[in-house]
């Protein structure tokens, strides 16, 4: 390959330990030549074997504490690389991954922003049952070019990340990816499906302040964006947010409504279902409220067994 592209790969652990090694060892264990990327580390904590491992790897480590987005501007100031992928810890590179997005960034140089698929899997290594496609979503899917990652815009964020980030590549400008290819490990476990010790009740009320803490960095967002395209999906996700708020506060109607049934970065799918969830909550509120709530109350305690 010619020496025009050279990957960042950004990996963040917060206050997490669990996972990290194997995050690492799927960056390395890559058909991408490891002249072509280098892997930084930004983390919260230390710890001395972990810290020692990472060192005989010749990975970049950066101890930072404070929200996301601070820990993500860490990293784009140590890098060096003019395509930022991003990792999550507990999630997983497929050994194609930086070497497609590689050819895909020196194949298409009007490109700023290519999203790959998952394949989702639970900690023992096996399939899990989570579909989630949608172009602007999961960070470890998220490779962008560095010059469209606002540092200002990023180091306020502490929320809402991937959609965030899929923002400013619309602010940007440039051409946009949306890869169903699956070059991504997306670890279902504990904290991120998060249901195993909690009641129905206990989970709406975390839903409810979790909407509550994506709509305040979504509207700090939205205003700073200035391009038209990157205003407009922005303000579709906070309709979107504030329409998940909606069904757990039915005191608090959300607005845009039409700008994020027409928004084409959100899938129809999900479009059809909030929107149909909007419209029973808003003109029959006391009929249909119980049954929406029931019936969200059932998916959670499915989506509850699968991961037990």
């Amino acid at each position: 390959m010619h020496k025009s592209e050279f990957i960042t790969v950004i990996i963040r652990a917060y206050n997490r330990k669990d996972f990290l090694i194997k995050a690492v060892d799927s960056a390395l264990n890559q058909t991408l030549r490891a002249s072509d990327y280098e892997v930084i580390v930004v983390k919260n904590w230390k710890d001395e074997i972990i810290d020692n491992y990472l060192s005989s790897k010749s990975i970049k480590v950066i101890f930072k504490d404070g929200i996301a987005g601070s820990l993500i501007v860490e990293g784009l100031k140590a890098s060096a690389g003019n395509v930022i992928c991003f990792l999550d810890d507990d999630d997983q590179f497929m050994n194609m991954k930086l070497e497609t997005v590689y050819r895909k960034f020196y194949e298409n140089k009007e490109l700023t922003y290519y999203h790959n698929g998952i394949s989702a899997i639970k900690e023992d290594g096996s399939p899990a049952n989570f579909k989630h496609d949608s172009i602007d979503f999961g960070m470890s899917n998220i490779s962008i070019k560095k010059l469209a990652l606002n540092e200002n815009i990023i180091e306020k964020i502490s929320f809402f990340q991937d959609p965030i980030v899929f923002s400013l590549a619309l602010n940007y400008g440039g051409k946009l990816i949306d890869d169903k290819t699956p070059l991504t490990f997306y670890l279902l476990h504990s904290s991120t499906s998060n249901f195993e010790n909690m009641s129905f009740e206990e989970y709406k009320i975390k839903s409810y302040k979790a909407y509550q803490n994506y709509l305040k960095n979504a509207e700090m967002v939205l205003s700073l964006l200035e391009k038209r395209k990157a205003r407009r999906y922005m303000a579709a996700m906070i309709c979107d947010l504030k329409m998940g708020r909606f069904q757990f506060n039915p005191e608090i109607r959300p607005d845009h409504v039409f700008t994020f049934i027409t928004c084409r970065y959100i899938p129809l799918s999900r479009r059809w279902i909030q929107f149909k969830s909007y419209i029973a909550l808003k003109y029959f509120p006391r009929r249909f409220r119980p049954v929406i709530l029931r019936k969200r109350e059932h998916q959670f305690n499915l989506d509850k067994n699968k991961n037990n």
